[in-house]
């Protein structure tokens, strides 16, 4: 039998594009995986990252890929549909497959050498996997390789869990869980992915899933901004205190707040403070995307001190000139009474050049901290 008619056959009877990728799938890609490595040929995962905002996975189908794609990536071990062939199926395909696909072998060596493994959806039978753990037990010893585990619903007999403990792979069979049967492995996949979520995330992984992406049709406005609201004070008090979020985090953090940011505007009455813990939340977000403040916003947050009798604003028109260019500005400078734990001003939305600025005039002590300004209105050109 030819390998060209088994590639025929694996086409014609795995209907890749017919079948859409599950929520599991996007659950699995939403983890933080340094990368996943596949021997699968369909398409699932690949269409599935392009539902996951939080991070981007780049696909590595043929090794000409592996020095140009960034992490995370999805490899594709045994090619890949539609047409990236050979399929890897027969026993000389394994034969051949550590000479003319050595950069995929060193790729996934390397990351047996750095990385715990996860196998879910593996056996843990496949011959080329065998024989990279078997390299690295050669080179490291048992004791000192990464840990590998084999994650799923199993009925394994003794003799084959003995196996996998001399291969060096760790079972962790959720049927023993509770409310798991023996055949329900959506459940069990389910359980695993909530559990690692569970865990302390990596703080290079700021901002987390938000628990609400956007604004749920026909929902109660004033409940949605309450729960909003509340999920980014948690967020912003679990920043890592970087002086600048870097680019992928920023991308990440303008998708979750984008949405949000109209949604507000159109709510006549809201629970006192609401909007201006709304507002406050609003701009240290857009503050940390580097965004400008924009007019809608702006006019947001100073309706909101004006209409909310705990929080008076005490506006005051300043003229600042700066060496750089001798350009003047108006300056509102809104105070507020520091209610509902949030500072007694709310932050500033434009951080101005500290050399040569001077206000009303009089020259100012230069320093790292910006002017706590909240709009700034541009009264000559740039």
């Amino acid at each position: 039998m030819s390998c060209g008619w088994l590639e025929n056959l694996l086409r014609s009877n795995i209907p890749d594009l017919t079948i859409e990728p599950s929520g599991l799938h996007v659950e699995l890609l939403e983890l933080p995986w340094v990368d996943v490595f596949t021997t699968n040929y369909d398409t699932l995962l690949e269409r599935a990252s392009a539902k996951v905002v939080t991070r981007r996975y780049e696909p590595v189908v043929n090794k000409e890929d592996i020095p140009y794609a960034i992490k995370p990536r999805i490899v594709k071990l045994h090619g890949s549909f539609p047409s990236e062939r050979p399929f890897i199926i027969t026993e000389e395909d394994y034969r051949r497959y550590p000479h003319e696909y050595a950069p995929f072998v060193n790729t996934v060596q390397q990351a047996l050498l750095e990385n715990t493994f996860c196998l879910i959806g593996f056996s843990g039978d496949d011959p080329n996997f065998l024989q990279w753990i078997g390299w690295i037990r050669d080179n490291l010893g048992r004791d000192k390789t990464q840990k590998i585990y084999l994650v799923g619903v199993f009925d394994l007999s003794s003799a084959r869990l003995q196996l996998l403990v001399q291969r060096g792979i760790i079972v962790v069979d959720l049927s023993c869980c509770h409310g798991i049967e023996k055949n329900d492995h959506k459940k069990a996949l389910s359980r695993f992915f909530e559990y690692i979520r569970s865990k302390k995330p990596d703080a290079l992984d700021w901002p987390y899933s938000p628990k609400t992406m956007h604004p749920v049709h026909g929902a109660d406005r004033i409940e949605e901004v309450q729960k909003i609201t509340e999920e980014w004070q948690q967020q912003r008090q679990a920043y890592p205190g970087w002086l600048i979020l870097p680019h992928s985090n920023r991308e990440n953090l303008w998708v979750y707040t984008e949405a949000w940011i109209r949604y507000f505007q159109d709510i006549e009455k809201s629970p006192a403070g609401l909007d201006i813990q709304y507002a406050f939340e609003l701009i240290w977000r857009i503050e940390r995307c580097l965004l400008p403040i924009f007019n809608n916003i702006a006019e947001l947050c100073e309706n909101s001190s004006k209409s909310t009798g705990h929080f008076k604003p005490e506006i005051r028109p300043r003229t600042v000139s700066s060496a750089l260019g001798k350009r003047s500005f108006e300056i509102c400078h809104g105070m507020t009474s520091g209610r509902h734990g949030y500072p007694s001003r709310l932050p500033c939305c434009v951080s101005i050049a500290r050399r040569g600025i001077s206000i009303n005039g009089k020259k100012q002590k230069t320093g790292s901290r910006p002017f706590p300004t909240i709009f700034l209105r541009n009264k000559g050109s740039f």
